[in-house]
């Protein structure tokens, strides 16, 4: 196993690091004191609460994506 240590200038930029490093699909370990929390960035606040309540099926019932957003803009026709 390797070791790559990488600092950074902000909580948010860590964050984003940490998504995409658990993204991969590699083993990875991240220390507990190297995760960033999520303090003052609306965006990143708001990803987490989406992510939380994201349901794996959310959309499954959409066969045809293009099709379902030309329904929706009719909508407001």
């Amino acid at each position: 196993m390797k070791t790559i240590k990488v600092s950074v200038t902000s909580d948010a930029d860590a964050q984003i690091l940490i998504n995409l490093l658990n993204s991969m699909k590699m083993e990875l370990s991240i220390e507990p004191d190297a995760k960033a929390t999520i303090k003052d960035n609306q965006y990143l606040k708001l990803e987490a609460i989406l992510k939380n309540q994201a349901s794996s099926n959310l959309f499954k019932k959409i066969t045809d994506p293009v099709q379902w957003q030309k329904e929706l803009r009719n909508e407001w026709q």
